[in-house]
This record gives structure tokens, sequence and C-alpha cells, in this order.
């Protein structure tokens, strides 16, 4: 089936101020070997990789090394089930660390690119006056 696309004038252009930090965690085993590779790291390497991390957040969110240290404690137990000290970690190894679990999420996007907003083009088995997206939702 073949869907008709009209092409429209208007353009939608992305507010990078408008995205929201969140927590990201992909499994206990990813988790522990980056919390491993990051506490190995020397300082210089990690001062290499965490200042402009910070540089590039800081334009879009407030306060992101409280939002990586939040992060960074969030997967605390597993730092400790390594056998490491967390309290010992220096600063900006946590940091680092609480980037790694970092997701950035954008809002507006996520309403565009929502598939509920689009109809469905097969409107077949509808009763009269419901639609597709309506069906779906149970309304």
């Amino acid at each position: 089936m073949r869907i008709p696309i009209e092409r429209q004038k208007t353009k939608i252009t992305p507010d990078l101020k408008r995205v929201v930090a969140r927590f990201f965690f992909n499994g206990d085993a990813r988790a522990k070997g980056i919390i491993l590779r990051v506490t190995e790291m020397s300082d210089t390497d990690v001062e290499k990789a965490i200042i402009p991390l910070l540089r590039d957040f800081s334009r879009r969110h407030r306060n992101i090394t409280r939002i990586f240290e939040r992060h960074a404690e969030k997967v605390k137990p597993l730092v400790q089930a390594l056998g490491l000290d967390y309290d010992q970690i220096d600063m900006k190894k946590k940091l680092l660390i609480g980037s790694y679990f970092t997701n950035e999420f954008s809002i507006e996007s996520a309403a565009f690119f929502n598939p509920s907003i689009v109809e469905d083009p097969d409107q077949s088995n509808l009763e009269e006056g419901e639609n597709a997206s309506s069906s779906a939702s149970g309304r």
C-alpha cells in the first residue's frame, strides 16, 4: 500500500537546551566493565575525557556535575561488588563513571516521532467514528 506524502514548508529545528539527562543502565556485566575501565584509567586520561564532557553537557544542563554524581551513586553497589571502595574513588573518576550512565533524551523529539500520533494507514474493520489510534489505546 502506497502512502502519499505531501512535503510541508514547516521546518522544525532542534533546541539543544530542551533535553533531559536521565540515568541509563544496560546490565550489570556491562556496567562493571565500564566501572573497572574508568577506575583503572590514569588521572591524566580521566581529565582528558571528563573536561570536554563537562564543557559540552554544561551548555544544556544546569548542574551536570550533580547529575553525573547522582548517576555514579546509582551504580555504587556494583562498585562495591567489584571489591572497590566507592568513597576512595577520585571525584573526576566518579563523574566520568556517571557520564557513562547518562543518556540525553529529547522530549520534543519523542513527541514528534511518537508513532501513536500517526494515523494507521489500514483503517479497515473499525466502527463508525473510530480510528486506529483510539482503538489501539482502548479509548
